[in-house]
């Protein structure tokens, strides 16, 4: 179980991103674990955002249904993966915002809150593996055009936040930053990596899951694997191997960060 370090009257929000593996839910047939709301109940975040998400068979009467100290909200994709954030009730919904796809081809949904008399807009986004440079332009330019003064987009990126931070096909507008677990790695060793939120087929490892912010603080943000532990996981129990192509199973490192206004 993950504790803060940071003085709860100072935390103004633990948040966590979850990829959970759903693939579109492309057979119609899918189901999420019921365990899966049970690992997120026991992190007790302020807001989890869930990508890769597929509105499944069981996914309102089981796993909805097991946030229950949550509002559950979700993206609108039929024909693939969708977002979903759960906001702790106690917490002020503001506004909810869809971008369309021409605007914004990645997985994205918006929540504005207010949280401890603070605004803050909470997105959540997944990068699709195609076209990734358009999906990433458009999130900056996108960016660029809200008035927010707190802002935090958590969501998989496909790509190490080390590259979309240095490269110069993704410049982020001014006053934003982004962040992910640090990690240490032997030279061009990339199964050395000591931190990863994915393992490829060949044991390749990947921080890729990662936050972009501004207004607001990092005070501590890293990978979790224990829900591997999970007796009810079905899948390799090994966090530095690849996790199968199981649809239903979460193949992602939980990402979770404790943020304060700056």
């Amino acid at each position: 179980m993950y504790k803060s370090e940071i003085d709860k009257e100072t935390t103004i929000m633990k948040i966590i991103e979850w990829n959970i593996n759903q693939r579109s839910n492309w057979n119609a047939e899918g189901s999420i674990p019921l365990w899966v709301g049970d690992e997120i109940n026991e992190l007790k975040p302020d807001v989890a955002i869930i990508t890769e998400f597929s509105k499944t068979l069981n996914w309102l009467d089981d796993f909805a249904y097991k946030l229950f100290e949550y509002n559950i909200f979700t993206s609108t994709n039929p024909e693939g993966n969708e977002i979903l954030v759960a906001i702790k009730k106690e917490i002020k919904i503001i506004a909810i915002e869809e971008l369309p796809i021409q605007q914004l081809s990645a997985n994205f949904l918006q929540i504005d809150v207010e949280y401890q008399s603070v605004p803050l807009t909470i997105i959540g986004i997944r990068i699709r593996v195609d076209d990734k440079d358009t999906q990433l332009n458009q999130l900056s330019t996108y960016l660029g055009s809200i008035d927010a003064e707190n802002v935090i987009v958590l969501g998989d990126f496909n790509v190490w936040y080390t590259w979309a931070s240095k490269d110069k096909n993704w410049s982020l507008p001014q006053n934003y930053k982004i962040n992910g677990p640090k990690f240490k790695m032997n030279y061009n060793e990339w199964t050395s990596l000591t931190k990863w939120s994915f393992v490829f087929e060949d044991d390749t490892k990947g921080p890729i899951d990662f936050i972009v912010t501004k207004g607001v603080s990092i005070d501590k943000i890293d990978y979790l694997w224990n829900f591997l532990s999970n007796k009810e996981y079905k899948g390799c129990k090994n966090a530095d191997k690849y996790k199968g192509d199981d649809s239903g199973n979460p193949d992602h490192a939980i990402l979770i960060a404790e943020i304060t206004c700056e």
